[in-house]
């Protein structure tokens, strides 16, 4: 025999009751009075009236400020002209006693026509000096070309008195048995 199959399965009973449904609240306005907006611009009025004389006294302050630094500037400018700024009068007779040196060196100075003289004197003397290089050079090639020549001429020699040499050693040679 078989075995009866177990019970269906059905919904277990809750343990609390479920919550009653939940309603949207709405929100309700009081009614307005018709003097309340009123009441509420003139609260609204009275913090821009607070706000813009704050806004003054601060502004009066800053203006204050400035004009006293402006003017204490002022004061500082005024003080500094009223002493005297050039310099002193040590640094005035030093100026000066350079001065006197400057044209006392000045006065002992050649003129344009002395200068001009030492300027063609030492042109002068440039083209001697030119000239003596010149014929120096002209010398000391002559003296070389005459040495070279000497050479060439003990040169030869020496090629003759070789060949010479060496036609005798022939006929030396060519006699001996």
């Amino acid at each position: 025999m078989s075995v009866p199959p177990d019970e269906p399965t059905r919904p277990l009973p809750p343990d609390e009751p479920p919550p009653p449904p939940r309603m949207r609240e709405r929100e309700v306005y009081a009614p307005e009075e018709e003097g309340s907006w009123l009441e509420e611009l003139r609260d609204q009025v009275r913090s821009l009236r607070t706000a813009v004389v704050l806004l003054c006294v601060l502004s009066v302050v800053a203006l204050g400020l400035a004009a006293w630094a402006l003017l204490a500037a002022n004061d500082e400018d005024e003080g500094a002209s009223q002493q005297p700024r050039g310099a002193s009068s040590s640094r005035v007779s030093d100026l000066e006693d350079r001065v006197q040196r400057l044209e006392s060196r000045t006065q002992n100075a050649p003129s344009k026509g002395d200068l001009d003289d030492v300027e063609s004197a030492q042109k002068d003397l440039a083209d001697r000096v030119e000239a003596l290089e010149g014929e120096s050079g002209q010398q000391d090639d002559a003296a070389s070309q005459s040495s070279v020549d000497a050479i060439q001429q003990d040169l030869q020699a020496l090629d003759q008195r070789l060949d010479d040499v060496e036609q005798q050693q022939e006929q030396d040679q060519g006699t001996t048995p």
